[in-house]
């Protein structure tokens, strides 16, 4: 038997994600990093499995390995998250244990649900009368060069948080606030010193997402003080258990507006409710596209061989502590698709990869 909880975070204070370029050391270091805004999956997808090894009271002493690796195999998975080797593999999910399915993470201020997206009015994309443009091979391969109606490319395109009961229409960067730090790196040099942009969450909001599990007798609802992203940041994990027949995956609607709903252009297109692994074939399937993307690297571990958590290592893997994989792309959550004419359903197929949809990538939603 499942239970699908609907977990909030809420830091403590401010927190740190972080992403490609960090302080690093020697080459690799930066003087001016970042925190994103949001975390990655994977990110979720460890804290989850940190949290029900604390609830065990199974987690390792520092510097040491976990004490029943098999115990803790069968409760949260053997390895992290890994892509495999053939690409007919992420068609498969992956062994959590008893972790059967994450929501992609979303925004909640009080009880309100806000999920990103670009304006109704921006995704009207139209075929430009004689032009078309080739992307190589035959004479054939010439297709219909669109553009976004009453685009101004001096202001772009931005997107926005949309409440999904209340019809609130947010900025998207409102419940962030940004927290700088000046610092100096450790046996300091005239090149030591550093800026650190940490983020707080404004007053009432929360990040969430929706963990279904398999019942392990782990009170997962229990409020508790848990690390999350970088810099040993604390959040606070607070988990209400749903009833049977309640939602617990991501639906998009736009707001209404003077008591209409906001109109949609015609066209059918795709939105992407969270980050998504896009095969290439995909973006040939499609007339046009407003993506963004963002950079991708994963944590990985084994619980049977990871003997020290305190270290990662930078280059290749090495036996007994975690290594960072390589770097790969995503599509963006709130970026939107405009599949060819017939091709809607075969682009979602593409999509549907298991081995991502598992832990929160590659969900979507078809709008009309």
């Amino acid at each position: 038997m499942t239970e699908t909880y609907l977990v909030k975070l809420r830091p403590h204070s401010h927190y740190y994600f972080g992403g490609e370029y960090g302080l690093g050391e020697g080459d690799r270091r930066n003087y001016l990093v970042f925190s994103r805004q949001w975390p990655q999956q994977t990110t979720l997808l460890g804290m989850v499995r940190y949290r029900l090894l604390q609830a065990k009271g199974w987690l390792a002493e520092p510097g040491k390995p976990i004490p029943d690796k098999e115990a803790a195999a069968s409760l949260i998975g053997e390895k992290g998250f890994r892509l495999p080797t053939e690409e007919q593999g992420l068609k498969n999910p992956q062994d959590f244990g008893v972790i059967k399915k994450l929501s992609p993470i979303f925004l909640m201020k009080k009880d309100e649900s806000y999920l990103r997206a670009y304006p109704a009015s921006a995704l009207d994309a139209s075929p430009i009368p004689k032009a078309s443009i080739w992307r190589g091979g035959s004479q054939e391969a010439f297709q219909a060069a669109y553009v976004l109606k009453d685009f101004d490319p001096k202001k772009g395109l931005s997107q926005k948080l949309y409440g999904q009961t209340s019809g609130d229409c947010l900025k998207s960067g409102e419940p962030f606030q940004e927290e700088p730090q000046i610092g100096i790196h450790k046996h300091g040099t005239e090149q030591a010193f550093y800026k650190q942009t940490f983020y707080r969450m404004a007053q009432d909001w929360t990040f969430a997402f929706y963990l279904t599990v398999e019942d392990c007798e782990v009170n997962l609802a229990e409020s508790v003080a848990i690390p999350f992203g970088g810099e040993k940041c604390l959040f606070q994990w607070q988990a209400t258990r749903l009833e049977a027949g309640l939602p617990s995956e991501l639906s998009f609607s736009y707001p209404s507006a003077d008591g209409a709903a906001e109109s949609l252009p015609p066209k059918e297109k795709i939105l992407l409710l969270s980050d998504a692994w896009v095969p290439h074939e995909v973006l040939a399937q499609c007339d046009f596209a407003i993506t963004q993307t963002v950079d991708f690297r994963f944590l990985q571990t084994n619980l049977k061989k990871t003997t020290s958590y305190a270290e990662i290592s930078q280059g290749e893997q090495k036996d007994g502590i975690i290594s960072k994989s390589g770097k790969y792309s995503l599509i963006a959550a709130g970026s939107v698709l405009f599949p060819k004419a017939a091709q809607p359903a075969e682009v979602q197929g593409k999509l549907g990869l298991a081995r991502f949809q598992q832990i929160g990538y590659n969900h979507f939603q078809l709008l009309k």
